[in-house]
């Protein structure tokens, strides 16, 4: 079998078949020449453009057809060379190679014929190309519009910066008026009852002076009695007993408001009991409404020892029990302010603050601790006093208040703090 395919004998060039007429012969030459020339730089230039393509599916089918374009051409080839030679089984055997590449070719290109057809024309690439290129001068256009909007925000971001630290030192400023407004309000609080023992022993003094300016005179006069002696003496001793009691009470008055002033002013951290601190500041505050049918009951046990802040603290109440007296009870004529406490698990303590006075409607509750927030605005009223209360409680006594009230039942402060305030905070209030 492999001498009758491949064997020479018996057979004639193919050229024998065309006469060897020139003419005709080298058209045939000439015309396979320049085909498997043509069909070998077609698979060259396949081969290299799928070498440079990532795409699994045309490097797969690009590989195919250059395969099946260059064995066409070898084909041609075995044409030319069967003109002089009659090797027609090695041409034979070129064509079953070219047949089988075709084949194969052919069964694989059908079944990808639907993603070959899906792929996009020229025309279509030149026109997403393009839309693709206005999306970009868009997107640039919009960055160029987005870093213009980033530096207008980073001025405004400065801009409200600037606002926020001013309204920082305004608010600082207005906390530090509604402190000094509640100092002089104890100021000229406790001025106003000193001098009332005050005025007392003045009247004693001069009421004692005449006394002995009589009595000097009848020694000057007449003979003394016994009786005169004990007069004198019941009178002298009364009034120094006179004396002495308003000298007293203007003492006490002038201790505790030395004492909370001191506290108010300096804000310095130190060891007090509270019942006594809460007596000296209540002291102080009674002159509010001493002349008035308002009372506040303290019922705080001896032996709470803190150590902490006692002049925010003497804030905090001066605040709750001005409060009282500027909402709680206006249109009454009777009400009872209540000031108790007790410790918690040994290391906190809950103060309860409560009047009997009208109460908070449910929608303002949420408000109460608000800056600027007040019903009585125009007619005293800051805003400010709860604000400052809240500031106090959390941020330098270290604690909590929360507000319990209903229209009519009064209102309950209860505020929650540690016997020992956080070391790092600082009074600010």
């Amino acid at each position: 079998m492999p001498f009758q395919l491949f064997g020479l004998e018996g057979l004639a060039p193919h050229g024998t078949c065309l006469l060897w007429i020139s003419e005709l012969f080298w058209t045939h030459a000439a015309s396979d020449a320049l085909i498997s020339a043509a069909y070998a730089s077609i698979s060259i230039s396949m081969i290299l453009v799928i070498r440079k393509r990532e795409d699994a599916l045309l490097r797969r089918v690009g590989a195919f057809f250059a395969a099946f374009i260059l064995v066409c051409g070898s084909s041609h080839a075995m044409d030319i060379w069967t003109l002089w030679f009659p090797d027609y089984g090695a041409q034979a055997l070129v064509k079953v190679a070219t047949a089988t590449v075709s084949v194969m070719t052919a069964i694989l290109l059908w079944p990808l014929m639907p993603r070959i057809l899906a792929l996009p024309s020229i025309a279509q690439l030149e026109a997403a190309n393009t839309a693709l290129n206005v999306e970009i001068a868009e997107r640039r256009q919009a960055e160029v519009r987005l870093a213009a909007y980033a530096d207008e925000l980073k001025r405004s971001n400065r801009n409200l910066e600037q606002t926020l630290s001013r309204l920082d030192q305004t608010r600082t400023q207005l906390l530090h008026s509604e402190k000094m407004a509640s100092l002089g309000g104890l100021v000229a609080g406790i001025a106003h009852e000193i001098n009332t023992p005050v005025g007392n022993g003045i009247t004693v003094a001069s009421s004692l002076t005449e006394l002995v300016k009589r009595f000097r005179l009848r020694i000057e006069g007449e003979a003394i009695k016994r009786s005169h002696l004990e007069t004198f003496a019941a009178d002298v001793e009364e009034a120094a007993g006179l004396l002495s009691t308003n000298l007293e009470t203007a003492a006490g008055l002038v201790q505790s408001f030395k004492q909370v002033a001191a506290d108010q002013t300096s804000s310095q951290r130190r060891r007090f009991d509270l019942g006594e601190t809460m007596d000296e500041i209540v002291a102080t505050l009674r002159p509010r409404f001493k002349r008035t049918s308002f009372a506040i009951e303290i019922g705080i046990p001896p032996g709470i020892v803190m150590e902490s802040y006692p002049g925010p603290l003497g804030q905090v109440v001066t605040n709750l029990v001005t409060n009282s007296l500027l909402h709680a009870f206006e249109g009454r004529e009777r009400g009872t302010m209540t000031l108790t406490a007790a410790m918690v698990g040994g290391e906190r303590v809950t103060i309860c603050y409560g009047d009997d006075g009208v109460g908070i409607p449910r929608e303002l509750r949420e408000r109460v601790f608000e800056p600027f927030f007040t019903t009585r605005q125009g007619s005293g009223g800051t805003g400010l006093g709860l604000h400052v209360v809240y500031n106090i409680i959390t941020n330098v006594l270290g604690g909590s208040i929360t507000l319990q009230s209903a229209v009519g039942e009064g209102v309950k402060f209860i505020i929650d703090v540690p016997l020992t305030a956080p070391t790092l905070v600082q009074s600010n209030a």
